[in-house]
């Protein structure tokens, strides 16, 4: 299951907090699907270098939750799976928005991170690009923070990133 998340309202594809549907209205990956769930990736809108779309980790964190763990959620669908998240950022977290993503505060952030991994999930986190790989930054502190392991895994191009995902691939096999 993909969830997307930014600040940003509007027609483009993608945009908020959502879970990413793709092949039939599906939100779970399957050797079926999978060609499409990658197309369904590369079709999300990404903003522009200058202004981008923010950086909603609360939003993202509370709406994986309700997805895997609301009445019908993915634990409810698969009870026999592992609950595994890989977060993905690539900034600091975005301030308190009036857009309905409530309040992005580390603290929260943590909390509703707590949330998921206190239900029985695993958190990965991944830092990608400058700012989230950076050691100092508010946005590596997040990542760790939210992870499992304490441990944010980084990458500044396609090329690392992809490595990435392999390596945590193996690691949840």
């Amino acid at each position: 299951t993909v969830v997307t998340f930014n600040n940003k309202t509007g027609n483009s594809k993608y945009v908020g907090t959502k879970v990413l549907t793709f092949g039939n209205n599906n939100k779970t990956a399957t050797n079926a699907n999978y060609a499409t769930l990658v197309t369904e990736i590369g079709n999300i809108d990404i903003g522009t270098a200058t202004s981008g779309y923010g950086t909603h980790i609360k939003a993202a964190l509370d709406t994986t939750y309700t997805t895997i763990y609301e009445t019908n959620g993915l634990s409810t669908t698969y009870p026999n799976n592992s609950n595994v998240v890989i977060f993905l950022g690539d900034g600091d977290p975005t301030g308190t928005s009036s857009s309905g993503f409530g309040d992005n505060s580390e603290a929260n952030i943590r909390t509703s991170a707590n949330t998921i991994k206190n239900a029985g999930a695993t958190i990965y986190s991944i830092g990608f690009g400058s700012d989230a790989t950076n050691t100092s930054s508010t946005a590596y502190r997040v990542l760790k923070n939210m992870s499992s392991n304490d441990i944010v895994y980084t990458a500044n191009d396609s090329v690392a990133l992809a490595e990435v995902f392999t390596n945590l691939e193996g690691q949840l096999q």
